[in-house]
């Protein structure tokens, strides 16, 4: 295989930088089990449960500042879907 085209690196980093990565360890078989309770991917249900879980604690607060546009759907994302 030969070298990636630098205008393909810059849309690969154009759209990595949309996104915080986290690195999560958690015990051998919590993937499994993820994916046979809830149908979805890790990332999936942990995104769904870290936005799910910010919202609520915003609302707690009484926080009336304006929501990120990070937080909601997230059409564009593969792993959401």
């Amino acid at each position: 295989m030969g070298k990636v085209p630098e205008y393909n690196l810059r849309a690969i980093n154009k759209y990595n930088a949309k996104f915080d990565r986290i690195a999560v360890n958690l015990p051998k078989g919590t993937k499994a089990r993820i994916k046979e309770l809830t149908g979805k991917s890790c990332n999936a249900y942990l995104s769904e449960l870290a936005l799910t879980d910010l919202d609520r604690l915003e609302n707690l607060a009484g926080t009336d500042s304006e929501k990120s546009e990070q937080t909601g759907n997230f059409p564009d994302a593969p792993f959401m879907n």
